[in-house]
C-alpha cells in the first residue's frame, strides 16, 4: 500500500525548483521525511517554510509518526497538493481530504505551480518597473526588504514589516534557491481593496511593458510582488504578463536556459551596455568559447523545425544570430580601440571559428529552401510586411553569396569554405601588420630648427611621442620629438614641416609601410585578390567585381565604371589647371628646386593656400575647440532633426568605458524626451593602441520584440582621432577643419543607426543599407561646416575666446573648392585601381621567375600616370597600407567598392541640394521653420527607413526622384564647367 506524506515544497524532476508550503497544512505536518544517507530535513508547524529537495525516485526514511523507520521510495509528487507518495510504507495518515482557500476555483492544471507563478517568456520582456534581483544580491538586513507573512494559493503577500518572525524564513528560502535570476514588480501599497484602483494599476503595468527599455533576456523568469498586493492583483498581474508576452504559461520549444558561466561572463551577460571594466581578453575567450557551441548546437536543432513562413524561417533564427553579434562586435571593436597582443592572439584563435559558424548558420539549405519557398509564395509573401520581405530578399541572396547552392560535401563547396576561412585570417594579419608597421614607426627628432614650421599644437603631440617611446620628458620646447605614422602627427607634418629632407624621410616610411622583410603585406594582397576570383568563380561570376557590386545599387561593374568616369572628365581639367598653379607658386614663391615630389605636394599645397586665404591651416584650428564644436553640431542636430543629444553622468548611472576619454551621449526626441539611442564618443587619438582613421561600430541594433511590443535602443560607436587635450595644461583640445569634417562626417553614420524606427534588426539602422548608399548620410552632414553661420557657431579663440573674423569664414567657404580637382582625381585613382584589381588582373604566383609579369604596383602606377596629375614614387607600396580593401574591417564592403564614396558623394549633396531650394527665397525669419521641416522630412526617410526598402526607394520617398542629379555635386566642387 502507498503511503501520502504531507510535506513541504518537494522539488520534482520536471520543475526542479523549491516550493513554498501552505500555511493551511499545517495541522497536517505531524510526519518527518529525509533522504536515506542524507541530512535529515524535517516539517513542523513552528517551521512551515521550509524547502525540501525531494525527486521522484529517491529513497526516504520516515522518522517520525506511526511509521517511523520506515523505508521506501517515492513514486511521485503532486506538485499542486504537495503530496508525496511513498511506496511499501503500510499505514494510514491524515490528508487534506480538501484545499480551496480561494474563493475561485483551481485555474487549469499546466497554469498549477503553487504559490509561485512562474512565467518562462520566449523572447525578453521590458517592463519599466521591473528590476532583475538574484538571491544574493538582496540585502535581509534591510528593513525595506521584503519579507514573506503569508504563502497562499495563487497569493503571496508581502510585508516590509522587519518585526515579522517570517524575516528569517526568507532568508532561508532565499539560500534554497538555485541560482536563478528573480523579477520584482514594484507595486502600490494600499490600504484596502479598491477594484477601480487596480485596474488602473493593470493599465499601467500594460503601457510601461510596451514603453520602457528594461530587458531581461531569455530565460525563465519568476514574478514576485515587493510590496503588499492581494491575490486578485497579483493574478492579474501575472496575466497581464503572460498576455504580453503571447507564450502563456508553457514552456517553448526554443527556450534557452542561461549557464552560470554566461550569467557570471560581461560579454555575454549585458543588456544594453557592456560593462568594458569587467571584460578582459580572457573572459572575451571564455565568451566565445561558450557561445560558439551553444549557438551551433541550437541552430541544429531549430534547423529541423524550418517552415516557409516568417515565425518558421528568420523568426527561428533572429535571436540566435542578435546573441552571436552582441558578443562578436565586443572584440571586434576592442580591437580597433584598445589593441593588445593578448586580444590580438584571443582574435586570432577565434575568428576561424567564428567564420565557420556564420558559413554553417548562411549554408543551412534547409533555411534557404524555407526562404525561397515562402518568397516564392505569391500569398505568403504579400502578407509580409515591406521590410519583412526585403529581410527575406536579403536574406536568400547572402546565403546565395555565401555557398549555399553549393552541393554538401562536394570539392566545390569544402573549397569555398577553406577560401572563406583563409581570407578570414589574412585580412586580419594585412591589418595587424599596418598596425604593427605604424607603431614601430620614429623619426627622433633632437634639433628644434630641423622642425621649422611645425606648430606649437604639433610640437607639443610629437614631444608626448617621445616621450611614450622613452625619449626625454616631454617638453614641447626643449624635445626631443618624435615623428610618427599615427593620423594627428603625420598629416600636419607633411603639411607644415619646411625641412624638405625631414619630410621626405618620413614620407618614405609612411608610404613603405607593411612592404619591407618581416612586416610585408604584397604577399598577402597577391592571395587575397587569387582567393576572392576563385571564390567569385565557385559562385558563378567572372570575376570578384562582379560578386560584390551584385549587392550594391550600382549593381553592375559597368555602372560604377561610369560614374568613375563621368567624374574625372570633369574633374581632370581643373586638376591639370591647379597642378600648374602649385608648380608656378613652388617655383616663384618657395623657390623649391622642380619637379614636385611626393611629399611636397602637401607642403605647397599648405603654403599656397595660406597665400590665397590668407590663413594657415594651424591658424584657423586656433577657433576650433572640441568641446565648442561639438555642442554646435549636437545644436545643429537639434534644429534640423528635433533630437536632442545629451551627455550622460557615467558615474551615477553606472556606465563605464574602455579609456578615460570616452563620452557617453544619449539621443532623446526633442518633443516627447523619449531616449531614442546612446553612443559611445570616443574622439581622441592614442596610437599606442587605437587604430588610425574615422569609423562608426555597432554595440547594439534597434529591435523590437513583437510579443511585448517592446523596442530595443540602438547603441553605437562614434570613433574619431583628433589631438587629445595636452595632459599637464589646462588649455582645450583644438582642432583642424579637417578633423571638425570628420566628425560631422561619423555623426552623420551615428545619426543614421540612431534615428531608425526600423523594428527588424537585419535592416535596421545602418544595416541591410547597399554598401555605395550607406556613406550618404555621413556625407550629407559635411555639407553643414561650409555655411557661414554654422562655421560662426562652431568656432571661438581657444585663448581669447574671440569669434572667428569674417575674412576667415569667408575663406573656410571657398576652401572647399580649393584643389577640388585634384582631390577628386586621388579618390577617382583609387576607385579604378581597386575595380581593376579585382576584375582585370592576375595575381602573380609566388614561385614566378618571369620579372616582366606586373605586380599589383605595377597596375597602380599605370593607372596613376592616366589618372593623377602628381607624381607617384617608382617604388611606391601605397597598396600594403590600403586598409579599405584589403583589411578584415573594411573588406568586405569596400572591395571592389571604394567607389561607394564617389557615388554617396553624388546622392549626398543632392540630399544637401534639396535644403538649399527650400530656403532659396525665403527670407531669413522663416528660413529656420523650413529648414526644420525639409529636416524633419529628411529624418523620416533617408534616416528613418534604413535597409528596409531598397535605396532608390528611399531616395524616391526623399526627393521624388528614384536616381540623383550629379549636377549639384560638381557645383559645389567647382567642377561644373560653364
Amino acid at each position: 500500500m502507498a503511503q501520502q506524506v504531507a510535506t513541504h515544497g518537494p522539488r520534482s524532476a520536471k520543475w526542479p525548483f523549491a516550493h513554498m508550503a501552505r500555511e493551511t497544512w499545517s495541522k497536517f505536518h505531524k510526519v518527518r521525511v529525509s533522504r536515506v544517507n542524507e541530512k535529515k530535513h524535517w516539517a513542523h508547524p513552528k517551521d512551515r517554510i521550509k524547502l525540501w529537495k525531494i525527486l521522484e525516485g529517491d529513497t526516504v526514511k520516515i522518522i517520525s509518526g506511526k511509521a517511523k523507520g520506515q523505508v521506501g521510495k517515492v513514486t511521485s509528487i503532486d506538485k499542486w497538493t504537495n503530496k508525496v507518495i511513498v511506496e511499501n510504507c503500510n499505514i494510514g495518515l491524515k490528508t487534506p481530504k480538501e484545499f480551496n482557500p480561494s474563493p475561485k476555483p483551481p485555474p487549469p492544471p499546466e497554469q498549477r505551480v503553487g504559490p509561485w507563478w512562474m512565467v518562462e517568456f520566449e523572447r525578453p520582456i521590458h517592463v519599466s518597473n521591473v528590476q532583475l534581483v538574484h538571491p544574493n544580491d538582496l540585502n535581509l538586513s534591510d528593513p525595506k526588504q521584503m519579507r514573506v507573512v503569508k504563502c497562499r494559493w495563487k497569493c503571496i503577500e508581502i510585508t516590509n514589516d522587519p518585526k515579522k518572525k517570517d524575516r528569517f524564513r526568507w532568508r532561508r528560502f532565499i539560500s534554497g534557491i538555485p541560482g536563478e535570476q528573480h523579477i520584482q514588480i514594484e507595486l502600490p501599497k494600499r490600504e484596502k481593496k479598491d477594484p477601480e484602483a487596480e485596474q488602473e494599476v493593470l493599465n499601467r503595468l500594460n503601457r510601461q511593458a510596451t514603453t520602457r527599455l528594461e530587458s531581461f533576456g531569455r530565460r525563465r523568469i519568476f514574478l514576485l510582488p515587493t510590496q503588499r498586493a492581494h491575490h486578485l492583483l497579483l493574478t492579474n498581474s501575472i496575466a497581464s504578463f503572460a498576455s504580453m508576452a503571447n507564450v502563456g504559461l508553457d514552456k517553448s520549444p526554443f527556450w534557452i536556459a542561461k549557464t552560470p558561466e554566461e550569467r557570471e561572463n560581461p560579454v555575454l551577460n549585458w543588456d544594453k551596455f557592456p560593462n568594458f571594466a569587467a571584460i578582459t581578453p580572457e573572459n572575451i575567450l571564455s565568451a566565445l568559447e561558450i557561445l560558439l557551441p551553444r549557438v551551433e548546437k541550437e541552430f541544429l536543432k531549430r534547423e529541423k523545425n524550418f517552415s516557409p513562413t516568417w515565425e518558421g524561417s528568420i523568426g527561428l533564427v533572429q535571436d540566435l544570430e542578435d546573441d552571436l553579434e552582441r558578443a562578436v562586435n565586443i572584440p571586434k571593436h576592442l580591437k580597433n580601440v584598445k589593441e593588445s597582443k593578448e586580444l590580438r592572439e584571443v582574435i586570432e584563435k577565434m575568428q576561424p571559428k567564428i567564420t565557420e559558424l556564420t558559413l554553417r548558420m548562411n549554408q543551412s539549405y534547409p533555411l534557404y529552401q524555407a526562404l525561397t519557398k515562402l518568397a516564392n509564395t505569391p500569398e505568403s509573401f504579400a502578407s509580409l510586411s515591406p521590410a519583412q520581405q526585403r529581410v527575406v530578399q536579403l536574406n536568400i541572396q547572402q546565403m546565395q553569396l555565401t555557398g549555399v547552392g553549393l552541393v554538401d560535401g562536394s570539392p566545390e563547396k569544402t573549397r569555398f569554405n577553406e577560401i572563406r576561412n583563409r581570407l578570414s585570417k589574412i585580412s586580419l594579419n594585412f591589418a595587424d601588420n599596418v598596425l604593427d608597421a605604424t607603431k614601430a614607426f620614429a623619426e627622433i627628432v633632437k634639433d628644434r630648427e630641423a622642425l621649422r614650421g611645425c606648430p606649437d599644437q604639433l610640437l607639443k603631440h610629437m614631444a608626448k611621442s617621445a616621450k611614450n617611446k622613452g625619449f626625454g620628458d616631454g617638453d614641447p620646447e626643449k624635445g626631443p620629438w618624435a615623428v610618427t605614422l599615427d593620423e594627428p602627427c603625420i598629416a600636419p607634418f607633411l603639411k607644415f614641416c619646411a625641412n624638405r629632407s625631414l619630410r621626405e624621410k618620413v614620407y618614405r616610411g609612411l608610404n613603405a609601410r607593411a612592404s619591407t622583410e618581416g612586416v610585408n603585406n604584397e604577399p598577402i594582397i597577391n592571395e587575397i585578390l587569387k582567393l576572392r576570383n576563385e571564390e567569385a568563380s565557385l559562385l558563378g561570376f567572372p570575376h570578384f567585381a562582379a560578386l560584390s557590386l551584385s549587392h550594391k545599387m550600382a549593381g553592375t561593374l559597368e555602372s560604377a565604371n561610369k560614374l568613375i568616369q563621368d567624374i574625372f572628365e570633369a574633374a581632370m581639367p581643373v586638376a591639370k589647371r591647379e597642378f600648374e598653379e602649385l608648380t608656378l607658386f613652388a617655383k616663384n614663391q618657395l623657390e623649391l628646386n622642380l619637379p614636385i615630389k611626393p611629399w611636397d605636394v602637401p607642403y605647397v599645397a599648405e603654403e599656397y593656400r595660406k597665400h590665397l586665404f590668407k590663413y594657415s591651416d594651424d591658424e584657423i584650428s586656433k577657433y576650433f575647440t572640441f568641446h565648442k564644436v561639438i555642442n554646435g553640431l549636437f545644436e545643429l542636430t537639434e534644429e534640423l532633426l528635433g533630437v536632442r543629444v545629451q551627455a550622460v553622468d557615467q558615474k551615477k548611472e553606472g556606465f563605464t568605458t574602455w579609456h578615460k576619454d570616452v563620452k557617453v551621449y544619449k539621443i532623446v526626441d526633442k518633443s516627447t524626451e523619449a531616449p531614442l539611442a546612446y553612443f559611445y564618443g570616443d574622439f581622441y587619438s592614442r596610437p599606442e593602441e587605437k587604430k588610425g582613421g574615422a569609423w562608426v561600430d555597432l554595440c547594439a541594433t534597434r529591435s523590437k520584440d513583437f510579443k511585448t511590443g517592446q523596442v530595443r535602443v540602438p547603441v553605437g560607436y562614434v570613433n574619431c582621432n583628433a589631438p587629445p587635450p595636452s595632459t599637464n595644461s589646462s588649455t582645450p583640445s583644438t582642432m583642424t577643419f579637417r578633423d571638425v569634417e570628420t566628425i560631422f562626417h561619423e555623426f552623420g553614420h551615428g545619426l543614421q543607426h540612431s534615428l531608425t524606427t526600423v523594428d527588424l534588426p537585419q535592416v535596421s539602422g545602418i544595416k541591410g543599407i547597399e554598401w555605395d548608399f550607406v556613406e550618404v548620410a555621413s556625407q550629407f552632414m559635411e555639407n553643414f561646416i561650409y555655411e557661414p553661420e554654422i562655421i560662426s557657431r562652431l568656432s571661438a579663440h581657444v585663448e581669447t575666446g574671440k569669434p572667428m573674423p569674417k575674412d576667415m569664414i569667408d575663406s573656410l567657404v571657398k576652401n572647399r573648392q580649393y584643389l577640388a580637382g585634384m582631390m577628386a582625381t586621388r579618390q577617382l585613382h583609387f576607385a579604378q585601381v581597386d575595380l581593376t584589381l579585382h576584375s582585370n588582373f592576375t595575381p602573380p604566383e609566388p614561385t614566378a621567375v618571369n620579372a616582366n609579369q606586373k605586380t599589383v604596383f605595377d597596375l597602380y602606377k599605370e593607372l596613376a600616370q592616366r589618372m593623377l596629375v602628381t607624381p607617384v614614387l617608382p617604388e611606391d607600396r601605397f597598396l600594403c597600407s590600403f586598409l579599405h580593401i584589403f583589411s578584415g574591417m573594411y573588406s568586405d564592403g569596400y572591395s571592389a567598392g571604394y567607389y561607394s564614396y564617389k557615388w554617396s558623394e553624388v546622392y549626398s549633396v543632392d540630399a544637401y541640394a534639396a535644403f538649399e531650394e527650400a530656403v532659396e527665397n525665403l527670407p531669413p525669419e522663416e528660413k529656420k521653420a523650413k529648414l526644420a521641416e525639409i529636416g524633419r522630412h529628411y529624418r523620416e526617410t533617408l534616416l528613418s527607413l534604413g535597409g528596409s526598402i531598397h535605396p532608390r526607394q528611399v531616395w524616391k520617398l526623399f526627393r521624388g526622384r528614384e536616381e540623383a542629379d550629379i549636377r549639384p555635386m560638381l557645383r559645389h566642387s567647382g567642377l561644373l564647367s560653364g
